[in-house]
């Protein structure tokens, strides 16, 4: 035994180098950020309506102002009904076409000042307006029909009574209400004019709907075409073709709302993440953890995980252990690649076009082969910049699709989607035709925030409502199974209540939503991110069910509520498929099994011959996996084998198969072992291992010769444990290491099976595809290929020390 101290072999490093590139965002200086910090306060605080302490924050930003510290300006003049100001610092905001939420704000503000900023009422409206942002609906509620009832012919009072009945809808949970009211403003408005008569009527439709009154909505909705018919429509015919635009588009709800979903219907796959291992708390990069683990702990059922990958991901840690983890602990992978990120438009994706293809063909298509499924979403937000236009777009996507398809082609694969698109609008979507049709899915996003909800009071721009307002365009244009990519709704500044709001809205929304096609939705992302930057500025940093200390939010009861109320029995599905490949030459070519589902289950696979097993488990609609002979407590001899296939807890079939009795080399250990925290155990193994049959594939070329890494028949090595548990076992690493100090290790999650009191942790030598890293003074030094000895090690990775007894090492080698 070799035992190292943390000093001298940082895996702490290590982890939290792939936490920091995972996160989506850009880096500023110290200083840059302290600023933006500093603004960002300031912004809060005034969503919050404390005026003095905002002055407080910008007063420390030397003038003149830029970014977002002119936006802080303008909102402090607001609220100090300084109009001419506010609109003079909006407008300087605008100018500067900032990538930030808050331009939204900004947008809004100046058309309402420039509208009204000679009207009396402004005052009071806005008043009315802060009143929502701090989600005093009772106090707003008062102040509106005092408003209205002073002021009923005034546009701003009116404006008011709209905007409270949308609250009462969208914030408030109470459609009837707001029913009540959208239904006496229409009375009251019917013969003016303007067109507040059909906002009313309008959002009297949705109400109803909401309400579950489908009659009521139905004739409000006649009332309102009958408008758009009349002599009114032949005045305004620019606003009537807009209203118009706007009614079609949400037509198809009134007959949606009433079918139920048929029985035939596979199973919901709920998911959350953003990044398979955390810290405590997180930010502090200390005391790292799977997602599963805190999805245990917190009984928290879904069935999938999520892995972001985007051009600021390293990687040196980008492997494919904890996705295979993720399958043997109960979740799909579900892979979000962003390569172009925002950064996208029709000159940067031609100018980067190869380097994307090959980062597909030599990185990501590597990652992702040996998985026995998983859901890989292609560019989220990719229609944008030019891109919905660009005619380049298909090919490329048609091209990547092919090489995926290729090369892992148990990856179901599906475009990510903006949800943006205005109602009567050309899709944005139209430059990715031929590769949505081409792929397995279709997926969407959907993000919001009190920045992005402030600026509007339309029902039919509501997030669930856009929701559906897409999956239904999906569904006519191209049919295919649609996922909810990506579901992010932040909690601050002020809304973790509304966050909680905007789920139990999805209660109702969600039986629409699977008629149209929707079969899978994922929460972005389990807890906070302190650090996480983007374009939704400080919200980006609330975006989870948990705070960064693990504390449970509104909002995660209520999303555990609906996954545990939305989640089908455990019926097993249909096999569609099940195959058993044979063993050709050479002998260290593996026993392939293939299945394929009517839908999603939990499966496991059991290979038996005699006594001795070999299990393994995941999950998905479909299973590819690769067997070598390893069992417990030897290996499988020459002769017949039997394959077990169970779905959901429930055996379903069997296959015979004959092996042709590959044997390992076995060296008997014997050896108890305590490990603290980061402490390794280090062995040769029986059989050495050349350096040369572990060299690096550079760019898909091999450069030592026909052994060199990432080959199905390079062989594997097993270590047998005893006296542990399945538990402890999970925070192992396990790896090689070289002689000068060099090594790569893997978690065992997705690497080990058990029978007994045996545990064995069996890794093919072909995952050994990545760098080699040694640290020293805490950072890190890399080589593509190893040195000397090649020793296999052990370490525990977790907070507490690991009893075990290391009972034997099995190596197969070619």
């Amino acid at each position: 035994m070799n035992l190292w101290s943390k000093s001298q072999l940082r895996f702490d490093v290590i982890i939290t180098l792939l936490i920091s590139t995972i996160l989506l965002g850009s880096i500023h200086s110290a200083s840059a950020k302290s600023a933006a910090q500093t603004v960002g306060e300031g912004i809060q605080l005034i969503q919050q309506g404390q005026v003095s302490a905002a002055k407080a924050r910008l007063s420390g930003i030397p003038e003149p102002y830029s970014g977002e510290a002119l936006f802080l300006a303008a909102r402090i003049a607001e609220f100090e009904h300084s109009w001419t100001q506010a609109m003079s610092l909006y407008r300087q905001y605008l100018s500067e076409d900032p990538f930030s939420v808050h331009q939204l704000e900004a947008r809004a503000a100046f058309a309402l000042l420039r509208a009204y900023r000679n009207d009396p009422l402004l005052a009071d409206f806005l008043y009315l307006i802060q009143l929502r942002d701090q989600n005093a609906i009772a106090q707003m509620q008062q102040a509106s029909s005092r408003l209205y009832a002073t002021h009923p012919k005034q546009p701003l009072a009116i404006r008011g009574q709209i905007l409270m009945a949308h609250s009462l809808l969208e914030l408030a949970l109470q459609p009837q209400k707001a029913l009540e009211l959208y239904l006496k403003i229409a009375d009251a408005t019917f013969s003016m004019q303007e067109d507040w008569y059909i906002q009313a009527t309008f959002g009297a439709v949705f109400s109803a709907l909401r309400a579950n009154q489908t009659l009521v909505a139905k004739a409000q909705f006649e009332q309102l075409q009958a408008k758009l018919d009349s002599s009114w429509a032949n005045r305004n015919s620019l606003l009537a073709r807009s209203w118009q635009q706007r009614v079609n588009a949400m037509a198809f709800m009134l007959d949606l709302q009433s079918d139920k979903i048929a029985k035939s219907e596979p199973p919901f796959l709920w998911g959350v993440g953003a990044r398979l291992l955390l810290d405590t708390p997180v930010g502090s990069n200390n005391k790292f953890a799977p997602i599963w683990q805190a999805l245990t702990e917190k009984e928290l059922s879904v069935q999938s995980v999520t892995l972001w990958i985007t051009q600021e991901s390293d990687w040196h840690w980008l492997r494919s252990d904890l996705l295979r983890g993720a399958h043997a602990n109960g979740y799909i992978p579900m892979i979000s690649y962003w390569f172009f990120g925002d950064k996208i438009s029709p000159e940067y994706v031609e100018a980067n076009r190869q380097r994307y293809l090959d980062e597909i063909k030599y990185k990501l298509i590597p990652l992702l082969r040996d998985l026995p499924q998983a859901y890989l979403i292609l560019e989220p937000e990719f229609n944008k910049q030019g891109i919905e236009t660009w005619e380049g777009w298909d090919p490329l996507m048609l091209e990547a699709i092919a090489l995926i398809r290729k090369g892992a082609p148990q990856v179901k694969i599906g475009l990510g989607l903006g949800d943006w698109d205005q109602p009567g609008s050309t899709p944005s979507y139209a430059s990715a035709q031929k590769s949505i049709e081409a792929s397995d899915f279709v997926a969407s996003m959907l993000m919001l925030s009190s920045y992005t909800e402030r600026v509007h009071s339309a029902p039919d721009w509501s997030a669930w409502v856009r929701a559906l307002r897409l999956g239904e365009r999906l569904q006519q244009h191209f049919n295919k199974p649609w996922m909810l990519a990506y579901l992010s709704i932040a909690s601050e500044p002020n809304w973790e209540a509304q966050q909680a709001i905007e789920l139990q809205k999805l209660k109702d929304y969600l039986p629409m939503l699977r008629k149209l096609g929707l079969f899978a939705l994922n929460w972005f992302s389990l807890t906070d991110e302190p650090n996480q930057q983007g374009w939704f500025s400080d919200a980006e940093q609330s975006f989870g069910l948990l705070t960064a200390d693990y504390q449970a939010k509104a909002s995660f009861n209520v999303y555990k509520q609906l996954v545990n109320n939305n989640s089908e029995p455990n019926t097993p599905p249909q096999i569609l498929n099940f195959k058993v490949g044979k063993i050709p030459a050479p002998v260290l070519t593996p026993l392939t099994i293939k299945a394929d589902f009517s839908h999603w289950a939990a499966w496991q696979i059991v290979i038996m011959q005699d006594e001795k097993a070999w299990i393994s488990q995941g999950v998905g609609d479909s299973l590819q996996l690769n067997w070598h002979g390893q069992m417990l407590p030897e290996w499988a001899h020459s002769g017949p084998v039997t394959i077990s296939l169970s779905l959901n807890g429930q055996l379903i079939t069997q296959s015979q198969a004959s092996w042709d009795g590959t044997l390992s080399s076995t060296s008997i250990i014997n050896e108890s072992m305590t490990l603290s925290t980061w402490q390794i155990w280090q062995r040769e193994p029986p059989e050495k291992l050349n350096p040369l049959m572990l060299g690096k594939e550079v760019l898909g070329k091999e450069t030592l010769g026909k052994k060199a890494l990432g080959k199905e028949t390079s062989g594997a090595f097993e270590i047998v444990l005893t006296n542990t548990s399945p538990e402890q076992v999970s925070s192992l690493y396990v790896g090689l290491i070289d002689s000068e100090g060099y090594l790569q290790t893997l978690s065992s999650s997705g690497y080990t099976y058990s029978q007994r009191n045996n545990i064995a942790i069996n890794i093919p030598l072909s995952e050994f595809k990545y760098s080699w890293v040694k640290y020293e003074n805490g950072l890190p030094i890399w080589r593509e290929n190893p040195t000397g000895t090649i020793s296999i090690v052990l370490q525990n990775s977790a907070q507490t020390p690991i009893n075990f007894e290391v009972s034997k090492v099995h190596t197969l080698l070619p």
